[in-house]
């Protein structure tokens, strides 16, 4: 069984990298979307580094965020 975690954030730069934690110390295989909805903090960069991390040990993990397009990959 796979599990997402999406994880939706605003202004919460110090949250995201625990958040992405706990989900990736889950006992099932799980893949972690993380949604940056305007954040006027460092929101968007710590999710931007969190994806670059994981991504380099192969973890399945995605960025996108809500209302800036500009910024927006996946």
């Amino acid at each position: 069984m796979n599990i997402a975690f999406v994880i939706n954030a605003r202004n919460k730069e110090k949250f995201v990298g625990k958040a992405v934690q706990s989900a990736l110390s889950q006992s099932v295989p799980c893949e972690i979307i993380l949604s940056d909805q305007g954040s006027s903090d460092k929101t968007y960069e710590v999710m931007e580094s969190e994806v670059n991390n994981y991504l380099n040990k192969g973890v399945p993990i995605r960025f996108k965020t809500g209302d800036i397009p500009h910024k927006s990959f996946i």
